[in-house]
């Protein structure tokens, strides 16, 4: 029987050195890695959607650094909504990410970052990571309506 828990904390140390060495590939490979051993537990003990949702938030917030480092602030920020909105009881630490993320996406219009808020509210009653894209996108391209 595989020790799903022992095997996702191997591959998070292994791909947190693969991002303080700027090998951002490998270390989303083993995030995406990560995240099948904590599928896998997750649906052995016989988690609910939204505790498995809650598990999972925290790749999310790994993979929106890896977007910010890579200088693709509008997936980071993508990736940061959805860690939040997906995480009932998201730690303050990551909800504070938000604001920064958002500003590094410096959209032409005048959104604040209550659009984003607003977006994590959305998130947090369906849970989806396209709707976080699509959110993201609406405010770079100026379709969002509101959140001004």
């Amino acid at each position: 029987m595989t020790d799903h828990l022992g095997e996702a904390a191997r591959v998070k140390h292994a791909a947190k050195a693969a991002i303080k060495e700027k090998r951002y590939n490998d270390a989303w490979r083993l995030l995406n890695e990560q995240q099948g051993h904590w599928l896998s537990h997750a649906g052995k003990m016989g988690f609910t959607k939204a505790q498995t949702l809650s598990l999972l938030s925290s790749i999310n917030e790994d993979f929106a650094n890896i977007h910010r480092l890579e200088g693709r602030h509008d997936d980071a920020l993508a990736h940061i909504m959805y860690a939040i909105g997906s995480d009932r009881r998201a730690p303050q630490s990551r909800i504070k990410k938000l604001e920064p993320y958002f500003n590094r996406c410096k959209f032409d219009h005048s959104y604040s970052v209550k659009r984003a808020e607003l977006g994590v509210k959305t998130l947090r009653k369906e849970p989806d990571f396209g709707i976080a894209q699509e959110l993201v996108a609406s405010m770079r391209d100026g379709t969002a309506s509101t959140g001004k």
